[in-house]
């Protein structure tokens, strides 16, 4: 009898596990946040070993991480192009790809953040690429202009390798909401 209790309050425990969780999901995606593209673009301030300006494009996702508050953590891929004139005066490409998690502070229309990450460089010199692991960290603002799209700034400053060069970003750029 013991044993026939214990599966009639497992058989409930996992019926209610059904019931709610699909609840729970229709609630989330209520609440869910519309993610912001952005499409960027700025000055590249290098120092890779040696030192210049450049610029900068880049197309960059902000979904929002449910699990973690809606409102407030997002998950960031971006993928960036940078052109520079190295010390030789030939121009020099950079690819970036990394993945930033970012906090979001405020309400609509502005909306400040922070966040740290990581990725891939790859720079181009004469014909030799170069793959270098990078580590991020970001601040800025999106200002939300009309319902769907928005206006943002950031600060990026990136370390290629543990000990290699850096890059700092200044970019502004238009996003629009992903619903």
């Amino acid at each position: 009898m013991r044993r026939g209790g214990r599966l009639r309050g497992g058989a409930a425990a996992f019926a209610l596990l059904v019931i709610a969780l699909p609840t729970a999901q229709a609630r989330a995606q209520e609440e869910a946040e519309p993610a912001p593209l952005a499409v960027v673009g700025g000055q590249l301030h290098y120092h890779l070993p040696e030192a210049g300006n450049g610029g900068l494009i880049a197309a960059r996702l902000a979904a929002p991480l449910a699990p973690l508050g809606v409102r407030h953590w997002l998950l960031e891929p971006s993928m960036g192009y940078g052109w520079y004139h190295g010390v030789d005066s030939l121009l020099h490409h950079v690819l970036l790809m990394e993945m930033q998690v970012q906090v979001q502070a405020g309400r609509d229309p502005v909306r400040p953040y922070v966040g740290v990450g990581g990725g891939l460089s790859a720079l181009r010199i004469d014909s030799t690429t170069h793959v270098q692991l990078t580590f991020s960290a970001s601040g800025g603002v999106r200002l939300r202009l009309l319902r769907d799209l928005g206006v943002a700034g950031e600060v990026r400053v990136r370390r290629h390798d543990l000990f290699g060069g850096w890059t700092r970003e200044l970019t502004v750029g238009l996003f629009g909401l992903i619903r």
